[in-house]
């Protein structure tokens, strides 16, 4: 047995994976872009601190002077968390300003030429080669300025530098103190999305579990509809899709259980009469006529019984409704023609004449078992020296069909009921010797090519009219036609 808990656990827990790793995300893309735009700031406020330097910076003859007066409090006006300040001045490298603990450079060098303005950077201690101090955490954010003076009365050039440091061990601390209200805001999250997922997968599983119930009802035997969602969704394809299917394997097992239903009720006289009349042989000696004429009684049932089987199973082909695969274009006229010449062949006494033609898509083989058994119905109770006529017309779409005998017709009571299963009826009153089958076999032909068969009022005789859409054209629902119409 299939249960529901599995798929919702699976869903809640992929719903709740999913949010966690967004969550997760979200949480590292906010912490970085929240650190970047903290830096971002203070690296605009150093610049800033840099630039007022530089302008404080001044040739005097052949080196560079610095004014440092209110240079401290220049540089400390609003600007938290510093470290340090240096000035320095090429090519001698002298030292023209300090402030603070800045932390030394390994090797501190004349920086490369450079244009005549000048160049800003940015970077932590790790990434400019700071040296560490033993018994110091320095983590200072660091902008550097280079520039070049001119004016100077000198081949070299006369070079400042200036660096300026900010610890942002505050801006972590701060950063630091987001995380535990941000992780607890994601674990609600996550907690709120494995609750909606449990939701969401109920929802999913519910129709599902509604199908699988109704499956088993119509696996049981049971007509029962597949419940529908009313939203159009997949779901409902799938109980659209079920109760097809379920209608089919109905409709086979129907087929299947009339089958042997109508088998054994054709079947059981034939095969009674054989057993007796076999019985009856064995108990004495016969002379040889007697014998013969047991004999001749025997393959009569045989012969019945086994017509009886063939138009059991004509009818189970056209029920199935298999051959449609296998319709081609057919010319009706032809296949009255070649089903008249079998009929003569086989030793039929009654004259056919056929006029008219149309084309119809078909199966020729279960159109020629049609017009065979409409010809057998008009032969049984056609009098000496009359003529069958076949009236072929192609007419508003469809190929009509008139076959015309002279006999007794039938009654109008009785129009619809001659094409019912095992339906006799003998106008004279005694037995025909048919197993009922012909007419509805006809019908079960005319039906699955898409048209209906009927009995037209005639005088004399009977007239049975045949109608299939012809070729290329519209089926007998699409023109609102119904089987039987008289």
């Amino acid at each position: 047995m299939i249960s529901g808990g599995g798929i919702r656990r699976r869903v809640a827990m992929w719903f709740g994976l999913l949010s966690s790793g967004l969550v997760a995300v979200f949480s590292v893309v906010m912490y970085y872009a929240i650190w970047q735009t903290t830096i971002d700031g203070l690296d605009r406020e150093l610049s800033v601190r840099a630039e007022q330097l530089l302008g404080r910076c001044s040739v005097q003859g052949d080196r560079i002077t610095f004014d440092a007066a209110g240079a401290d409090e220049l540089v400390l006006d609003g600007l938290a968390n510093l470290h340090g300040v240096e000035v320095r001045a090429w090519p001698a490298g002298q030292l023209l300003f300090h402030l603070g603990e800045l932390q030394p450079i390994g090797d501190v060098q004349q920086p490369e030429p450079i244009d005549t303005t000048y160049t800003l950077r940015h970077r932590t201690h790790e990434q400019e080669g700071a040296v560490e101090s033993e018994g110091e955490d320095f983590d200072d954010r660091v902008c550097e300025l280079v520039a070049t003076l001119p004016g100077a009365q000198t081949d070299g050039q006369l070079v400042v530098q200036i660096r300026i440091a900010a610890d942002v061990e505050a801006i972590e601390d701060r950063l630091e103190s987001y995380l535990i209200p941000l992780i607890a805001i994601g674990a609600l999250f996550i907690l709120a999305a494995i609750v909606i997922g449990r939701v969401l997968s109920s929802r999913l599983v519910g129709p599902i579990r509604d199908l699988r119930e109704a499956a088993v009802l119509a696996r049981g035997g049971a007509k029962t509809l597949m419940p529908l969602t009313g939203r159009g969704d997949e779901l409902d394809d799938l109980a659209e899709v079920l109760e097809e299917s379920f209608a089919s394997l109905e409709k086979s097992l129907e087929r299947q259980r009339r089958f042997t239903a109508d088998a054994a009720h054709e079947l059981r006289n034939p095969m009674s009469a054989i057993t007796a009349t076999a019985e009856v042989a064995l108990r004495r000696d016969r002379s040889i006529e007697t014998s013969e004429a047991m004999f001749r009684d025997i393959l009569f049932e045989a012969k019945r019984m086994g017509e009886a089987l063939e138009a059991l199973l004509t009818l189970a082909r056209c029920d199935s409704g298999d051959a449609r695969g296998g319709f081609v274009a057919l010319d009706l006229k032809a296949v009255v023609d070649a089903t008249i010449q079998s009929r003569r062949r086989a030793g039929s006494a009654v004259p056919v004449s056929a006029e008219g033609s149309a084309r119809v898509s078909g199966d020729q083989a279960l159109l020629r078992v049609l017009f065979d058994n409409l010809l057998k119905n008009a032969e049984r109770y056609s009098p000496a020296d009359s003529e069958i006529r076949i009236a072929i017309e192609a007419k508003d779409r469809l190929a009509t069909v008139l076959v015309m005998d002279q006999g007794p017709g039938i009654r109008a009571s009785e129009h619809k009921r001659v094409f019912e299963r095992f339906y006799r009826v003998d106008p004279e009153g005694g037995a025909t010797g048919t197993a009922g089958l012909g007419l509805s076999i006809a019908r079960a032909v005319v039906e699955l090519h898409g048209g209906w068969i009927e009995v037209v009022d005639a005088e004399p005789g009977a007239t049975i009219r045949v109608q299939i859409p012809m070729l290329g054209e519209q089926t007998q629902d699409s023109l609102g036609r119904t089987h039987g119409d008289t």
